[in-house]
């Protein structure tokens, strides 16, 4: 038996403000107004190309709201 997807409203916003953030303490700034969702979320990391080496960290974590998208580059914040 093979289900259906379910139908859910979908739109797309081709207006969307992007926050390429570099500041730990700007990222708080602009993410402590973050209160409702939906919110979308992805991190990205150099890969690991040894077997059993360490892990890369994370360099940038995405965010994205109906009308904003935070690019949070966390390899460049001081601290991290």
């Amino acid at each position: 038996m093979q289900l259906e997807p379910p139908n859910a409203p979908y739109s797309c916003s081709t207006i969307a403000k992007v926050l390429y953030i570099r500041d730990a303490t700007y990222a708080d700034r602009e993410l402590s107004v973050l209160t409702e969702g939906p919110l979308g979320f992805d991190i990205e990391w150099r890969p690991k190309f040894v077997k059993g080496g360490p892990d890369n960290p994370v360099a940038l974590i995405q965010l994205a709201t109906v009308d904003t998208v935070f690019l949070l580059q966390i390899s460049a914040m001081q601290g991290t």
